[in-house]
């Protein structure tokens, strides 16, 4: 006999004897936690962290200053701390109402704080762009 065969033969055994009870597999325990973290920052601190989501309304505070937090999207990337452009280029992206969420769309956002002006006035409606921000008409 092979090792498999006879260690099914030698399990039956113990199972017909009652020296070895096999327990079922116990069901995955169901977790209340947050689904998943949304980037969050704080343009006064230049700090990023992820929170859970928030209900509209509510805000997150920054951990550093007390200073609201800005709800970013999951798919930010937080610019080095010393670099003072970048972070004004999310800030104005982010007070236009530009957020980071995936996208599928050919629009990616600008490299350069040159470049975000018309890269607003180029795509008011943009599919990462807060619909309260979309131009009537």
């Amino acid at each position: 006999m092979t090792s498999r065969e006879e260690k099914a033969r030698r399990m039956e055994l113990r199972r017909k004897s009652r020296t070895r009870t096999v327990c079922p597999p116990q069901p995955r325990p169901y977790l209340r936690g947050p689904k998943y973290l949304m980037a969050n920052v704080c343009f006064v601190c230049r700090v990023g962290f992820k929170r859970p989501v928030v209900v509209e309304g509510a805000k997150h505070k920054c951990p550093n200053c007390g200073g609201e937090a800005h709800e970013m999207g999951r798919y930010f990337r937080m610019p080095r701390k010393g670099d003072a452009k970048q972070w004004e280029k999310v800030r104005r992206l982010w007070a236009a109402g530009y957020r980071f969420y995936m996208s599928t769309c050919d629009n990616a956002y600008p490299d350069r704080l040159s470049e975000v002006d018309a890269f607003i006035r180029a795509n008011p409606r943009h599919q990462n762009r807060l619909r309260s921000f979309w131009p009537r008409g």
